[in-house]
């Protein structure tokens, strides 16, 4: 399942998005709590550019992403 999520990090069809969740899937998805990589898992399956938006804070981030959202743009 990981090598699944790390693949679509890495060709979510917005060169914008990629560039923020591929290193994040590379280097930092495995060692994951299960709950948060459910989550990523669930926020894969959301619209690119939703998602995009959210990471960029351009649109607010439904409740069910916030916590997943939040672990992603940690540096």
């Amino acid at each position: 399942m990981l090598k699944a999520m790390i693949y679509k990090s890495k060709s979510s069809g917005l060169r914008e998005l990629d560039v923020i969740l591929a290193p994040f899937a590379t280097e930092r998805l495995s060692s994951l709590e299960p709950d948060l990589q459910k989550s990523y898992l669930r926020l894969l399956n959301e619209n690119s550019i939703d998602i995009l938006n959210w990471c960029s804070d351009i649109e607010a981030t439904p409740k069910q992403y916030e916590e997943i959202i939040q672990v992603i743009m940690q540096e």
